[in-house]
């Protein structure tokens, strides 16, 4: 199991980021998207995440984008 956390200034990529790496590990290292979990701070940028995953990095089944409430 892996864990990585992104801190950074608004605008400074951390969503490209962690979507990116949810990719490489989805596509080439071949992870059932089940497996991934990415939590964001509120409910817009959960989202957002879900919607980058489905268009830009061609996971158009991925739900794993949860808020921390949600998962409280």
């Amino acid at each position: 199991m892996s864990i990585s956390v992104y801190y950074g200034r608004a605008g400074s990529g951390k969503t490209r980021t962690l979507c990116a790496r949810a990719s490489v590990a989805i596509h080439d290292e071949r992870l059932d998207p089940d497996q991934v979990l990415m939590v964001a701070f509120n409910k817009s940028a959960a989202d957002e995440v879900r919607q980058r995953m489905r268009k830009d990095f061609g996971c158009p089944d991925f739900e794993n984008a949860r808020t921390f409430h949600s998962l409280a």
